[in-house]
């Protein structure tokens, strides 16, 4: 198994791509936030062999979340396959 930060660079990759691949779903006319990515980027990293660790998803009790739902610093991204994870890293690195 191996964890990786989600308070480190290979994470804000991820996620910058993330939401740049789904922009047209998580902005209004108004700019604002319409759809609550947080469950959608947690599908987006199961399809890569990757879950979110640590604290359980809502439950940051007085933590700063990100527009995803993570908890940078607090959370983990967490593999079964060490070679996913190899894999992962070096994608968004």
């Amino acid at each position: 198994m191996t964890r990786l930060p989600t308070d480190h660079s290979v994470y804000y990759n991820s996620r910058r791509v993330f939401l740049d691949q789904t922009r047209t779903a998580w902005f209004a006319p108004a700019g604002k936030i319409r759809v609550d990515m947080g469950p959608k980027f947690r599908d987006w990293l199961q399809a890569q062999g990757c879950e979110i660790s640590g604290l359980p998803f809502g439950t940051a009790q007085g933590l700063v979340t990100d527009r995803v739902g993570v908890a940078p610093g607090y959370q983990w991204l967490e593999f079964e396959d060490d070679a996913l994870a190899t894999m992962f890293q070096l994608k968004w690195a």
